[in-house]
């Protein structure tokens, strides 16, 4: 299991044949492993999923919640103490989880604004003036 864990985190479609087939192979060594490899990736099979024909978006809402439920019930059986952690957890956000597919929108970009701002803040000891501050902030986000 030494040296394995990027074949955890990876996608199943993203994994080349020989690390599937060690995944396979650790998977098949770890029960515990296994359910819990097999619940990560059903719950990333939520993100994938896609309208049916004529879907409205009540429709398509409730199609995910359908599926949430079933992994929520899944998880809570398969006895394993961090999947129990992370039912509480999405329990919390079921509605942020479930309008995700029907408005994609991410705050990853403000996010890594936001993350590009506070660096620039902590070296920002040698800018005179805050314009100069505001200049260095969009010359970093790339908007000069």
């Amino acid at each position: 299991m030494k040296r394995s864990r990027h074949l955890f985190l990876k996608g199943q479609e993203n994994l080349r044949a020989d690390q599937q087939q060690s995944l396979q192979q650790l998977l098949a060594q770890n029960e515990p492993l296994h359910k819990a490899y097999v619940l990560k990736e059903q719950f990333r099979q939520l993100y994938g999923l896609e309208r049916q024909g004529d879907d409205t978006d009540s429709a398509f809402f409730q199609r995910g919640f359908q599926f949430l439920v079933g992994w929520r019930r899944r998880a809570e059986q398969s006895a394993l103490r961090p999947f129990k952690t992370l039912v509480r957890q999405v329990k919390k956000r079921w509605q942020g989880i479930l309008n995700y597919l029907i408005y994609p929108i991410s705050n990853g970009l403000s996010e890594a604004l936001n993350n590009k701002i506070a660096s620039l803040q902590e070296r920002a000891y040698g800018f005179r003036n805050f314009e100069r501050f505001v200049l260095k902030i969009h010359q970093q986000g790339g908007l000069i």
